[in-house]
């Protein structure tokens, strides 16, 4: 629907895999800077106003980055906040 046209499942799938293996081989390697690398250019997510709730918790902020662990950085006005877990919505 996004694309407006038909999309084949099998070549849909088979990109999918490929991709996943190639990325799996490389965090295998050790080489999750290089994931890293690519998921920032590719993270929309990156300088977006966000609210978190996190267990019995709920804060907003600014994404400033994702730390050497793929966490989100998170910059709340107050403090610098870690999150590696929770629901996370666009405001």
């Amino acid at each position: 629907m996004i694309l407006n046209s038909i999309t084949d499942r099998n070549e849909f799938l088979a990109l999918l895999l490929s991709n996943f293996e190639k990325y799996y081989n490389l965090f295998l390697n050790g080489e999750f800077s290089g994931i890293l690398s690519i998921w920032k250019e590719r993270a929309e997510i990156i300088s977006r106003e966000i609210r978190v709730q996190q267990f019995n918790e709920t804060f907003s902020g600014r994404v400033i980055d994702l730390n050497e662990d793929g966490n989100l950085i998170i910059d709340t006005g107050t403090e610098t906040r870690t999150v590696n877990s929770g629901d996370i919505n666009y405001l």
